[in-house]
């Protein structure tokens, strides 16, 4: 079971409605859903300024909570932007053997160890009919974790680079864009290992899209948080 967690915006213009991170009004609901099922299995309506990575971790625990009994257990996988690239979050899911995937923020740290790669570390994952090519390579970064022990195995970086063919400029005036991910995967080839992760596309999201274009969850019918929250659940 692959448990995909996100958050989605909503706007609105009621009168308690929250500045969101985007800069206008409204409500940051956050959803988990069973990826093979696009099911969702838990949700929380929130006001708009509540952070998606607030108790990101006891909403997942929720959702894995409500699977049916099975006498061998569940083999569960956990995939999510960087709202959840908390170590408690990371540490917790590790602890209970779950696989896990998690957008890693672009710290300092992060983005010279990436600068500093070495050109033969890179492998081509694909060209893009806009002549955007999209790269991938293993990054050697061992952040600090909270208890740490001598035998604490450290989490895996995948950077992606995405550049133009010709050398071109993107719109923000950059030539290239550096990302990457965090996993406790280590033996999936870098490139699967990605693919994987952006497979959320195909799940919580379309979830989201669904929710709010063709369910009614773009409007908000109250300005009382529980009527929402059970318009939401509805």
């Amino acid at each position: 079971v692959t448990l995909d967690v996100d958050a989605h915006l909503v706007e609105s213009t009621k009168r308690g409605a929250r500045y969101t991170y985007a800069g206008f009004r409204g409500y940051q609901p956050l959803l988990v859903c069973c990826a093979e099922t696009c099911m969702i299995m838990a949700d929380e309506f929130r006001d708009g300024n509540v952070p998606a990575s607030q108790k990101i971790r006891e909403l997942v625990d929720v959702a894995y909570g409500r699977l049916p009994y099975r006498p061998d257990g569940w083999k569960i996988q956990v995939r999510s932007d960087s709202a959840a690239y908390e170590y408690q979050n990371l540490e917790h899911w590790d602890a209970q053997g779950w696989r896990f995937a998690v957008s890693a923020d672009m710290s300092v740290q992060l983005r010279q160890e990436i600068a500093e790669l070495p050109e033969t570390a890179w492998n081509l994952w694909k060209v893009e009919n806009n002549d955007v090519m999209r790269e991938w390579a293993e990054v050697p970064y061992v952040p600090s974790r909270t208890n740490e022990k001598k035998d604490t195995k450290p989490y895996r970086y995948v950077a992606i680079r995405i550049r133009r063919t010709q050398g071109e400029f993107f719109s923000d005036g950059n030539t290239v864009k550096h990302f990457a991910i965090v996993s406790n995967d280590w033996e999936t080839n870098g490139q699967e290992l990605l693919e994987w992760h952006r497979g959320k596309a195909g799940s919580i999201e379309q979830v989201h899209r669904v929710l709010k274009d063709e369910l009614g969850a773009g409007v908000y019918p109250s300005g009382k948080v529980g009527a929402d929250a059970g318009w939401l659940r509805l």
